[in-house]
């Protein structure tokens, strides 16, 4: 690769600069295998905390039921049945935590309405009806604390704007509307804290930059503009935070490398470089805290396994 010293010599002049303003430089490390066999499922692989330990697992969503290999925090644990019959959603699977007891329940999605199956210490419990009609988006459905309270919500995204479900801990109530009149990114939209008051944001990606308009607790504010140029990943974009200040941090994914932008509250800050080289998953790409440290890792899913790339911070 032929390096550009003009532009290396102003690397380490901005390094000096971070290092006297006192910010925390940061990468993902060295690639690690945590699983060296195939693990993932016919209806998908997840990453969430269904142990309530701080460390995302791995799940895998499968026609016949539900397994996870726990983290172990260097890596992922051998196969668990977690739930032995079929539980695949018409409209999506998630999980997340939706009673705020630190552990990711198991979320359905259906024509007919929204099932949850509660994370014990060992198990998904069975089903419990959450919302008895239907209640999904057109343009998407998605789960996160817009609130507050530590419960993640049902939002739905139509072409009319922006309706949530609030959890009670044991079912979603009536729906409320939090945006009016369209809202969607040619991109895509996402739901994730980026300003640090523990309630997840609106984000709407387009080709000419980012978006947010942030919660209000019982609604979504007036648009704001976090990124005036485009910064779409040809793999993916993603938010969550990476360096561990509790704001969630934009995250692109290329063919030549991961890209960060990080929040800082009212702004996604310039581009820096994570990942120099091809690094994403031929089954799925993501960014979670597998290591319960409050950084987001990246994570590959590969046929032949799952590597990861441990999020660092340096003190300067």
């Amino acid at each position: 690769m032929k390096i550009n010293y003009k532009v290396a010599a102003v690397v380490v002049v901005g390094v000096a600069v971070l290092s006297i303003l006192g910010v925390k430089l940061a990468q993902f490390g060295n690639t690690q295998s945590w699983l060296d066999s195939p693990y993932y499922g016919e209806r998908g692989i997840f990453f969430a905390d269904v142990t309530g330990d701080g460390r995302a697992d791995a799940i895998a969503v499968n026609d016949r039921g539900i397994t996870i290999r726990r983290s172990t925090g260097y890596s992922f644990a051998e196969v668990e049945p977690w739930l032995n019959r079929a539980y695949v959603g018409e409209k999506g699977n998630f999980f997340t935590d939706v009673t705020g007891d630190g552990r990711a329940d198991a979320i359905i999605v259906n024509n007919s309405g929204i099932g949850v199956s509660l994370a014990t210490l060992s198990d998904f419990a069975p089903p419990q009806t959450w919302v008895g009609s239907p209640y999904y988006g057109t343009k998407g459905t998605f789960f996160a604390d817009v609130t507050g309270d530590g419960k993640a919500d049902a939002i739905v995204v139509n072409d009319n704007g922006i309706g949530v479900g609030r959890s009670t801990g044991t079912k979603f109530l009536a729906n409320e509307t939090w945006v009016e009149g369209e809202y969607a990114g040619d991109r895509g939209i996402y739901f994730a804290d980026v300003t640090g008051d523990g309630r997840a944001d609106a984000i709407i990606v387009k080709n000419t930059g980012i978006s947010v308009q942030r919660s209000r607790g019982d609604r979504f504010g007036m648009k704001e503009t976090w990124t005036d140029n485009a910064y779409v990943g040809e793999i993916g974009a993603f938010f969550a935070d990476v360096t561990g200040d509790g704001k969630a941090d934009a995250i692109v994914v290329n063919r030549d490398g991961v890209t960060i932008r990080r929040s800082t509250g009212s702004a996604f800050a310039p581009n820096e470089t994570w990942i120099q080289g091809i690094y994403y998953g031929n089954v799925s790409t993501d960014f979670a805290d597998i290591t319960g440290n409050g950084r987001a890792d990246a994570i590959v899913v590969n046929k032949t396994g799952i590597a990861v790339k441990l999020s660092e911070v340096r003190e300067w």
